[in-house]
């Protein structure tokens, strides 16, 4: 599957080749490209693509049963990390959960 749309380059036939910072291993191909599609258009829908840097990662977070990808903002103070959070149909957009950002900073120190 071709996910240069985002960033990603190809993934491989594991799927185990993109550019994210984290992804949840139980997530396909298929799958990561759906959310990165939904996050986008939640992002467009809100006005936040023109302040959109980067996708960072695909989590489950399982205290609140969310699907959260988490995305950098390349305008405003400091290096903020935000997501777009998807629960039973609906999405939000909100800063990201420190849990989050932690998993993504030890995977990128690798």
């Amino acid at each position: 599957m071709k996910l240069s749309k985002y960033g990603l380059g190809d993934a491989d036939s594991s799927g185990s080749e993109t550019l994210l910072l984290y992804r949840e291993n139980h997530y396909n191909d298929k799958e990561v490209a759906g959310y990165l599609n939904k996050a986008w258009q939640a992002l467009i829908d809100m006005g936040f693509d023109m302040i959109f840097g980067a996708f960072r990662g695909i989590h489950y977070y399982q205290k609140n049963d969310e699907v959260c990808v988490t995305f950098q903002k390349q305008l405003g103070l400091g290096d903020q990390v935000m997501m777009v959070a998807f629960k039973k149909g609906d999405w939000r957009i909100d800063f990201a959960y420190k849990a989050l950002i932690d998993i993504e900073k030890e995977r990128s120190s690798r």
